[in-house]
């Protein structure tokens, strides 16, 4: 769907994030080659990677461009100084900016979804929900959107994928959309691995039950109501949920679905996880969504029991979400 150019890029920042994995001596040379040729591609391809843009959106892949390359450039300085934390941070940014720029690129899907679950909304590319969230109960988060200081309250956003989990992300966009998800409780698991929010009732949304819905690794198209065995040799889904900030739903009570209303938000820890840092439920949930920067990673880490969403908004993409005429947004 985008040009190899960018994919490239993207395979060698993400094998940048997963040598720093690597819990002995990180291979620094190793991460140093990948970045420099990641800084050269934009440079040799630039006119290559911008032909593939629809004209109406060149100066805007134009600027991605830039800022990828920007960052680019911040990701060496910090391999340069060792510093993990820092180019941790820095590659996860420009990871983003990649995403920017495919997001330019993809003309939309390219395989067609089941005809079982054309009643179902769907997401043909990415969205953007902002969800509210406040304390209950006494306390305060520790610092507010803008840095002033504790507050009952605070934001955090979802990168919604629809170009891997269309049903998914379809399913969830729609509900926010209705205000489905406003005053809903969260739930932290004791071992606070993951924070649930848990809707009074089920989905108001028609069609068949919401399948469970992954993309392996290297397939053309996403698998449904069957999990991939990922510690016995599946492939990785493509949306992992071996990430910090990573959104699933939870499961559903029959068969391979998902629930088609409660969700959680993932706080990955390799200590809990199996070898090469995949987490043990990998594989087993259909992850949608991912938290968007380190100020909303900085808040999920606060969630408690008890915290409760006030509000959920779709804040961008509402164009590129499919409603069938029996699920129009409530008004």
């Amino acid at each position: 769907m985008v040009n190899a150019t960018v994919g490239a890029v993207q395979d060698r920042l993400e094998n940048v994030l997963y040598l720093l994995r690597i819990p002995q001596r990180k291979p620094w040379g190793t991460m140093s080659s990948d970045v420099a040729a990641c800084r050269q591609a934009l440079v040799s391809d630039r006119d290559a990677i911008l032909l593939v843009v629809p004209e109406a959106k060149r100066q805007a892949a134009d600027s991605s461009l830039a800022a990828l390359s920007a960052r680019l450039e911040s990701v060496a300085t910090a391999v340069g100084a060792q510093d993990a934390d820092a180019v941790s941070q820095r590659t996860s940014a420009a990871l983003g900016e990649v995403a920017t720029l495919e997001m330019l690129q993809a003309p939309g899907l390219v395989f067609l979804l089941p005809q079982q679950y054309a009643a179902r909304p769907r997401l043909l590319g990415r969205a953007e929900v902002e969800l509210r969230v406040e304390r209950r109960g006494g306390g305060s988060f520790t610092a507010g959107r803008d840095g002033s200081g504790p507050q009952r309250s605070g934001s955090l956003r979802l990168v919604l994928d629809g170009y891997n989990a269309p049903l998914t992300a379809g399913n969830f966009a729609a509900l926010v959309q209705r205000g489905f998800y406003d005053g809903t409780p969260l739930a932290a698991q004791p071992a606070d691995e993951a924070v649930f929010a848990l809707p009074p009732g089920p989905s108001p949304l028609a069609g068949a039950p919401l399948p469970l819905e992954m993309r392996g690794v290297g397939e053309f198209e996403p698998r449904y109501r069957a999990p991939l065995d990922v510690q016995s040799g599946d492939p990785i889904p493509v949306l992992p949920l071996s990430v910090y900030g990573s959104a699933a739903m939870a499961r559903g009570a029959e068969g391979n679905n998902s629930d088609g209303a409660a969700f959680f938000l993932y706080r990955y820890s390799r200590a809990n996880a199996g070898l090469g840092g995949i987490a043990f439920e990998e594989g087993q949930y259909s992850v949608f969504a991912y938290v968007l920067g380190t100020d909303g990673q900085d808040l999920l880490r606060q969630l408690r029991s008890g915290d409760v969403i006030t509000q959920a908004k779709l804040v961008a993409g509402a164009e590129n979400l499919v409603l069938p005429e029996v699920m129009t947004p409530r008004k």
